[in-house]
């Protein structure tokens, strides 16, 4: 269990640093597009989760027992970001789809897919603050063991045994999977570079869908297990971020290797 803590206090101060430099790297651009701004949006968001998770461990290690303020400020940080994750996931990669492919994807469907995904969270985050709180489920939970949406499951996501914050991110997985696809189809459309970076995608979004699926299974599994895939997930949502990096730098994926607004030297 120990190891499992420091893997996960590793994990996610690592995904902290990845997360910011990114932010850093698109802000980087002289004129952003809606594509641009989405996926900074996403790693903001990103940025909170893991930075959020790295100051709850730190805490864990701080204090014997963790202030009330710490533990609103993690609790908040990873909430805010749980709650844009999954819509910002699908938007963004629709909207590089569309850049491909332009006035493919109707604009009917982008918001029969789009607004549930916006919605669904927030409703879900403020049903403990309307209605009165069931018991929850016995057993270990996956995801976070604090705030509303781990003390209320509402009956429509009742078909996964993990909290709800969870279920989103797994349907956001499922559909921006479908996307890469058929993006790669998008042959001669996308960019060698552009290419092989959604076919790491395709790689990263499986075995995140494994590992959630894993927890189907959590009541034969013991709270070591429980954590373990929780380690595992946090590695492997960090990898997009890495290769999107090394694409960025190495390939000028998007063109956002160049740094376009660094001040030009006086002629």
């Amino acid at each position: 269990m120990e190891t499992l803590f420091y893997l996960r206090l590793i994990g996610l101060a690592t995904g902290t640093l990845v997360y910011l430099a990114l932010i850093a790297l698109i802000l980087g651009r002289q004129r952003l597009r809606t594509f641009e701004r989405l996926l900074c949006l996403l790693m903001l968001a990103l940025f909170c989760v893991y930075a959020g998770g790295m100051l709850e461990m730190i805490a864990r290690i701080e204090y014997r027992i963790v202030p009330d303020v710490m533990r609103l400020l993690y609790s908040s940080l990873i909430m805010l970001g749980l709650l844009f994750v999954p819509a910002l996931m699908v938007h963004s990669h629709l909207q590089f789809y569309e850049l491909a492919a332009p006035s493919t994807v109707p604009r009917w469907a982008k918001l029969l897919v789009l607004l549930p995904l916006y919605v669904a969270p927030a409703l879900s985050f403020l049903a403990p603050f309307v209605g009165s709180r069931r018991p929850t489920r016995t057993g270990v939970r996956f995801g976070p063991r604090f705030g509303p949406l781990d003390q209320v499951t509402p009956r429509v996501l009742r078909f996964f045994p993990w909290t709800p914050e969870a279920t989103f991110i797994f349907v956001a997985i499922l559909l921006t999977l479908a996307i890469d696809l058929g993006i790669l189809n998008l042959k001669p459309k996308v960019a060698d570079a552009e290419r092989r970076f959604f076919k790491w995608m395709i790689g990263v979004s499986a075995t995140a869908m494994a590992l959630l699926l894993a927890t189907q299974f959590y009541r034969r599994f013991e709270t070591p297990q429980i954590e373990a895939l929780s380690v595992g997930l946090i590695i492997v949502c960090l990898l997009p971020g890495v290769i999107f990096g090394y694409c960025a730098l190495r390939h000028n994926f998007l063109e956002l290797g160049r740094q376009q607004n660094l001040a030009k030297p006086a002629t």
